[in-house]
Order: structure tokens, then C-alpha cells, then sequence
């Protein structure tokens, strides 16, 4: 995916061992819907660490819509 596996280092690959183009949140990780914010992973199965969707966490919310990723006026 072109993201380094230096975590630590420039654009560090947080999902090292799947291939993803998210870039918002975190880099390396899968986005299903390509806006750019990583999907979920409660288990921390593809990355270091469990990442919550938001309004929990910063991952994206809508994995099936390109034009939203959380949903800040609550509808």
C-alpha cells in the first residue's frame, strides 16, 4: 500500500499486514469506502490497537458512503 511498516517513521503503516489507503485517521488501513478514513476494527485485527468508529473513536462511521465519515449533528 506504500506506507512504510516503521510505525514511528514518516506516514508510518498502521495496518501493516493488510493493504489499505486510508490517510486521515491513521495511514495503511482499509477504507471500503475511499474518503480517506480508515474503517472500524473493535479488535485491533489489522492494526496495533483497537480503533472504535466514531463518535467513540475517529474511525469512519459510514463505511459505505464516500461523503460522510462521522456524524457530528447527531441525525
Amino acid at each position: 500500500d506504500g506506507y512504510g511498516d516503521n510505525l514511528d517513521g514518516f506516514e508510518g503503516d498502521h495496518c501493516k499486514f493488510s493493504r489499505g489507503y486510508s490517510s486521515s485517521d491513521r495511514f495503511g488501513c482499509l477504507d471500503s469506502d475511499g474518503d480517506s478514513f480508515s474503517d472500524p476494527d473493535p479488535g485491533g485485527l489489522n492494526g496495533y490497537e483497537p480503533w472504535y468508529a466514531h463518535p467513540v473513536g475517529k474511525a469512519d462511521a459510514f463505511l459505505n458512503d464516500v461523503s460522510q465519515w462521522n456524524d457530528t449533528d447527531e441525525d
